[in-house]
């Protein structure tokens, strides 16, 4: 049998002994100092030069003077002396200055207030982004460097909001996503993630910042300008056609400075479009109009224009619905070509909208 208990330390006394008040007044004292301990200070290496009965400190790394040799102890004043008492897994304190309420386990101290508020901290992207240092519940990620880890922390609850695009790279060991393949992150977007003892990390949920959740990437744009003259004829593919005058955009994967759209999750797209063009003439034998998407060019047009084309030289060519499955990253865009000919005929825009590209997510078809 031990002559003291095992998380306190409190004496016990020999079989066939009398109790003695020095041992009865001892445990006293250690229940009096452990028992809904109140901390004077944190992490503190220099004893304080007038220390009153009852009062607590937590000892930091390098302690000084009379708290030498009791690095990360509980240093309580009684008599005018100080004891030390060493931290043990449940033990419980509140730190007077800071209002902390902290809780030791495997040898490291834990701010539950940090854990339960709604404080949310910054954090910048990298490949390996440690969301358990972040030291708080809420985390924003932000800057655009690829994160292939969150780092290695055990049974960890974060809840991230993404400032910007980032890529997510999936691992099905270590950095689990929902749906099983990595994604580009938008601003706003929000994510949930848990971390297990081996501190491998799964995406518990996923919430796009779009405005329309149910049709996430919906979007429509025209080509502002009237005329754009002396673009293909002889060859020359006008790819992509930038149409930037956006009617509507719910979420942010349709860019109109560029006139390409990017996949931000995995799933089926439906896309269709129209051009006019103009200028021309017999000597075009050869138009084609098109949507290339993940890679793969879907013609909605492919004739001779010599035949086809109005007396004035112009030639509209509409898109029927085209359904595209899209992996996250990949990416859609219009174009268009004539051939055999000069280098004359334009397009034409204007808000009339003679010219157009749209397209959505299909949320109702399986991912």
């Amino acid at each position: 049998m031990s002559d003291e208990t095992p998380r306190l330390k409190l004496s016990q006394l020999a079989s066939a002994l009398e109790m003695s008040c020095e041992t009865w007044n001892e445990a006293l004292a250690q229940l009096d100092a452990i028992v809904d301990l109140c901390l004077l200070g944190q992490f503190v290496d220099t004893p304080p030069s007038a220390p009153a009965d009852g009062d607590a400190w937590l000892v930091g790394g390098s302690p000084t003077g009379a708290w030498s040799g009791s690095a990360y102890k509980i240093a309580t004043c009684l008599d005018g002396a100080w004891r030390f008492l060493a931290p043990f897994d449940g033990l419980r304190a509140y730190v007077a200055p800071t209002s902390a309420f902290i809780v030791y386990k495997d040898g490291a101290w834990t701010d539950w207030n940090s854990l339960i508020s709604a404080h949310e901290v910054s954090l910048a992207s990298a490949a390996t982004c440690d969301l358990g240092a972040a030291g708080a519940l809420f985390v924003e990620i932000t800057g655009t460097a690829a994160i292939s880890s969150f780092g290695g922390a055990a049974n960890t609850l974060r809840f991230v909001r993404f400032a910007g695009a980032l890529t997510l790279n999936h691992d099905a060991a270590s950095l689990a996503l929902l749906g099983g393949v990595s994604r580009v992150t938008a601003a706003g977007d929000l994510g949930l993630y848990t971390s297990d003892a081996n501190g491998h990390w799964r995406e518990r949920s996923y919430v796009r910042a779009a405005t329309d959740p149910g049709n996430e990437s919906a979007f429509a744009a025209y080509l502002s300008a009237s005329t754009t003259n002396d673009q293909t004829g002889d060859g020359t593919s006008i790819n992509p056609i930038i149409c930037d005058g956006i009617v509507r955009q719910s979420g942010s994967e349709y860019d109109g400075s560029t006139g390409i759209y990017t996949a931000h999750t995995n799933g089926w797209r439906l896309f269709g479009g129209g051009v006019l063009l103009r200028n021309l003439s017999s000597a075009h034998t050869s138009v084609v109009a098109f949507i290339l998407a993940s890679g793969n060019y879907y013609r909605f047009a492919r004739l001779n224009p010599g035949t086809a084309r109005d007396s004035g030289g112009l030639l509209g060519l509409v898109s029927p619905p085209i359904l595209v499955y899209m992996t996250a990253g990949q990416t859609a865009q219009m174009g268009t070509a004539v051939y055999n000919g000069t280098k004359t005929v334009g397009i034409y825009g204007g808000d009339s909208g003679f010219t157009y590209f749209h397209g959505c997510k299909m949320p109702w078809l399986p991912a």
